[in-house]
């Protein structure tokens, strides 16, 4: 018997290759792996490996997506990551929301009155997780400039968004501005009065536009939207999969936009609050692609069990873009010490890739993975 022992520093899932966050191409003969643990120096983590012969990649986005096509994703912030792998149970309190791919990217709220609630069977098909604000005065704010605050200004961007339980309210942002003073508006995506609005900041006021009634929230709903820059000052949005509106005209005037928080937006006083869960946000620094759109939708529809929502002409209506398949019948939560090795008898030969993935995570640190064989 022999074991090895790899680190991994900061690891970051990688959305191309099913979250992949490492791993070796052997090169120890004909062996069989008997026994695999696996620990992180700080935060909460699941794991899972795949070993794929002749150094392939087992999963991953078809379409020939490649990472240059993601370089743009600043956020990506899923439900499941606060209960798998946390010990978090339904109701609980969230005070912090690490983006998965990124650890450094987090929103929190530290007054406990106005923290959102993880809820685990609220989420799409009300039985999946989601983060619920309460339309009252929950909201998450971002507290690192860059990371958890994003401004796109003069730049296009893309934002996706899975909703999961909904309550009719006046005034919903999914994302917003934080800005109690008295010398900006907010910027605003999400329902305004009864519409379906886009806002940016505009010399103290506000630039806009305002969609119809095909394009308001509801519950079970896969969101997304880009603003452009060619032609300047436009937006586009699609519902479920369908266009609701492409490359409309926001009001004349330079927009800025400053998004730091989830759930709620603000002028000179705090009275906009969302009413509905987010089970996950995307934001792309830069305009997605058509076909990355569709990908994205794709990813999202099956990730949540809202396939059924696309449209039948969508290329991923009824197939999945993102191919996930490991070795471990179920993912192994970690800590910061090793845990028992599960039941594992994998046989590899010289050139076999073995993969290692965080399946779930919230702002990992040093990853081990030790291998017996």
């Amino acid at each position: 018997m022999a074991t090895i022992e790899l680190t991994f520093t900061s690891p970051e899932p990688d959305i191309v290759t099913s979250f992949s966050v490492g791993g070796l191409t052997w090169h120890e003969g004909s062996k069989t792996i008997t026994s695999i643990r696996a620990k992180v120096s700080s935060g909460t983590a699941t794991f899972n490996l795949k070993v794929a012969s002749g150094g392939s990649q087992p999963n991953g986005l078809v379409g020939g997506m490649t990472d240059e096509s993601f370089n743009g994703l600043a956020w990506i912030f899923r439900a499941d990551d606060l209960e798998e792998g946390t010990g978090a149970s339904d109701g609980d309190a969230v005070s912090e929301w690490y983006s998965y791919t990124d650890g450094l990217s987090s929103f929190r709220q530290t007054t406990s009155s106005l923290k959102p609630l993880l809820k685990t069977a609220l989420g799409p098909n009300n039985n999946t997780p989601t983060v619920l604000f309460d339309g009252s005065d929950d909201y998450l704010s971002g507290w690192v400039a860059g990371r958890g605050e994003f401004d796109p200004t003069g730049k296009a961007y893309s934002l996706f968004a899975v909703i999961g339980d909904h309550t009719e309210e006046r005034h919903a942002p999914i994302v917003g501005t934080r800005d109690t003073g008295d010398e900006d508006w907010g910027a605003w995506w999400g329902m305004k009065g009864r519409d379906w609005i886009i806002q940016g900041i505009n010399s103290g006021s506000y630039d806009k536009f305002t969609a119809g009634s095909s394009a308001n929230l509801a519950a079970d709903q896969i969101r997304s939207f880009t603003y452009n820059t060619d032609p300047s000052n436009s937006v586009s949005e699609w519902v479920d999969g369908t266009s609701v509106y492409d490359k409309e005209a926001m009001d004349s005037g330079s927009t800025a936009f400053n998004f730091n928080t989830m759930g709620s937006t603000a002028k000179d006083s705090p009275s906009r609050y969302l009413n509905a869960g987010i089970s996950e946000l995307l934001l792309f620094d830069g305009e997605v692609s058509e076909t990355n759109r569709e990908i994205v939708e794709g990813y999202l529809a099956h990730r949540w069990g809202l396939s059924g929502n696309l449209p039948a002409a969508h290329p991923y209506s009824s197939i999945n873009p993102f191919t996930q398949s490991y070795d471990l019948g179920a993912n192994l939560t970690l800590s910061s010490s090793y845990g028992l090795s599960p039941s594992i008898s994998a046989s590899v030969t010289d050139g076999d890739q073995i993969t290692f993935y965080l399946p779930n995570c919230q702002a990992p640190g040093t990853l081990t993975v030790e291998l017996t064989f």
